[in-house]
C-alpha cells in the first residue's frame, strides 16, 4: 500500500481512456474533488478504475457522454 492522490490518479486514467472513447465519439465528463488521498495498492487501484472506465465506454451508445465523479462524503470517497 502507498498514499495515492485519488483525484490526480483518476485524471491520469481518464486522459488515457479519452483516446478510446473518442473513437466511438463518447465524451468523458469529470467532476473530481482535489486532495482526496487514500492508502491503496496502486496496481489494484488502476485495475479497478480501468475496468470501470472500459466497461462504461464499451456499454455506452456512440455519440454519448459518461459522467465521472469523485467526491468526499461522510469520511468516504465516492467514485
Amino acid at each position: 500500500k502507498e498514499s495515492i492522490d485519488m483525484g490526480e490518479f483518476l485524471h491520469e486514467r481518464i486522459d488515457y481512456f479519452k483516446v478510446v472513447a473518442s473513437q466511438r465519439e463518447i465524451w468523458l465528463n469529470s467532476k473530481i474533488e482535489k486532495d482526496l488521498v487514500i492508502d491503496f495498492n496502486k496496481t489494484k487501484l488502476q485495475r479497478v478504475i480501468d475496468n470501470t472506465l472500459s466497461n462504461a465506454i464499451k456499454y455506452s451508445y456512440e455519440k454519448s457522454s459518461i459522467d465521472i465523479s469523485l467526491l468526499s462524503h461522510d469520511n468516504s470517497i465516492l467514485f
